[in-house]
């Protein structure tokens, strides 16, 4: 499958779902219809996990499988809560919440509170992870942008560094770790998972909050 046909065909089925993430906090929804989803999704990202990304033969098998998945996810049935928001299903009420998501979900365990302003937020400790995308607040795939997940008062931060949690920092970091250990190219993708589901950022109070905080 060439990289043209594998966007022509997951183009229009991605935007299918993202159309049909509508729901807001406290509408009705289905919890059928959200356990589908998750586990169509943790799935696909244990998949995306195991991969040797430094296989040329990779490519094509791959876009292969993500096509697979994205299919069933478009074939889902229903509205859903808008996960772009992070909000998921409760299976007690049957309504939007604010999203409690585990470990096989996202590679870390990560429990949302609504805010004050309605909106659902990592609080301060939490581990987090850079943006991927740009534009219209999602990262793909149902995962929101980090933008969206910690509270602004304690930013996704580098924990070692204290800037700004973005993929070229994580990299920095990265690059600054494997200079202290070695580790095989094959590995580098799951080494870069670890690190970042043990909370190489973290939701935290940047150094000017904190100066702030202090000069009350």
């Amino acid at each position: 499958m060439t990289e043209y046909e594998f966007k022509r065909q997951s183009e229009p089925l991605l935007q299918s779902i993202v159309s049909r993430n509508r729901l807001n906090l406290d509408e009705s929804c289905s919890w059928e219809t959200e356990q589908q989803r998750t586990e169509i999704a943790v799935r696909m990202i244990s998949y995306i996990k195991s991969l040797d990304l430094t296989n040329p033969g990779i490519v094509a098998p791959m876009q292969t499988r993500i096509l697979a998945y994205v299919t069933e996810l478009s074939e889902v049935s229903g509205n859903l809560c808008n996960t772009y928001r992070a909000y998921a299903c409760n299976k007690n009420t049957l309504t939007c919440d604010c999203a409690v998501l585990s470990k096989t979900q996202v590679g870390f365990d990560a429990h949302f509170t609504r805010e004050g302003n309605g909106e659902c937020r990592l609080p301060a400790g939490s581990i987090c992870t850079p943006p991927v995308s740009q534009g219209d607040g999602s990262a793909g795939f149902g995962i929101p942008k980090t933008e969206l997940l910690c509270s602004g008062s304690a930013p996704c931060l580098v924990q070692a560094s204290g800037s700004s949690c973005t993929m070229s920092k994580v990299v920095g970091e990265i690059q600054r770790i494997i200079q202290k250990e070695y580790v095989p190219l094959s590995n580098l993708m799951k080494f870069i998972n670890e690190k970042l589901e043990n909370g190489l950022c973290k939701c935290q109070a940047s150094p000017a909050a904190l100066l702030r905080l202090h000069q009350l």
